[in-house]
């Protein structure tokens, strides 16, 4: 009986290890987003730009680091492609903007390709 209740346990516990916080759909549910379309790409990094995000309207020029942001990110971007960005909703008054942390990035529109 104590096997049992045991495995019953491991079971449970393993179960609430896999809807944590960190999963992609609790990033995308719950976390501030931007969308924009790739202007310039490096290696760890995009330039995009935005039509009316909240709180900047008109066109606005955003850094997007890929370091640290969720393993199932989609980060094959290209110039051109149309992405969204999952954030903390911290905003750096720099040029070009940026975020304090960023979370995902998801393809939204990719370019022609």
């Amino acid at each position: 009986m104590k096997k049992i209740l045991i495995i019953i346990l491991m079971v449970i516990i393993l179960l609430l290890g896999a809807c944590n916080r960190n999963s992609m759909d609790y990033i995308i549910s719950h976390y501030s987003s931007i969308t924009g379309v790739v202007e310039e790409k490096g290696d760890d990094y995009a330039i995009i730009k935005a039509n009316d995000a909240k709180g900047y309207p008109g066109e606005s020029l955003w850094y997007v680091s890929f370091v640290g942001v969720h393993e199932d990110s989609y980060l094959d971007i290209e110039t051109g492609d149309e992405i969204v960005v999952y954030h903390d909703g911290n905003i750096k008054e720099t040029y070009p903007l940026s975020f304090d942390r960023i979370y995902a990035i998801n393809l939204r529109t990719p370019n022609n390709r």
